[in-house]
């Protein structure tokens, strides 16, 4: 990596990558461990009643196992390749929605929600915001 800023990529050019190669990052990328969420719903105290953000939702691994837990999940994905395949995972739950975004641009609409949850992806986000 060089040290001159203008010669290093930015989070957005590599985030991209990713995209890309949605179906084959779906693959080999390791899932969660249930008792993740387990836990996150003990120390959170979210259930079916809760709403959730995801930042970040990938192709909807952690996005399963949120909804698996019966709490409404709205989701923010900025890869259009990594939203549409998350939404295919996930047809079968009528709590989730896919919105393809960055976080940074991505309009709440005056929602608000009762946890935030960014399971591998919050290094993404630019710190002035996030």
């Amino acid at each position: 990596m060089t040290d001159d800023p203008q010669m290093r990529p930015n989070r957005h050019d590599l985030g991209r990558a990713f995209n890309e190669v949605s179906e084959l990052y779906d693959r080999v990328r390791p899932g969660y461990p249930d008792e993740l969420f387990a836990d996150l719903g003990s120390i959170t105290g979210m259930d079916e009643r809760s709403s959730v953000l995801e930042v970040g939702c990938g192709t909807g691994q952690a996005t399963r196992s949120l909804a698996a837990l019966g709490c409404s999940v709205t989701a923010v994905e900025p890869g259009t390749d990594m939203a549409a395949l998350a939404r295919r995972r996930i047809a079968s739950f009528r709590n989730v929605e896919v919105e393809t975004s960055t976080f940074e641009e991505w309009h709440d609409r005056g929602r608000r929600f009762d946890v935030l949850v960014a399971a591998s992806s919050w290094h993404w986000v630019d710190p002035s915001i996030g």
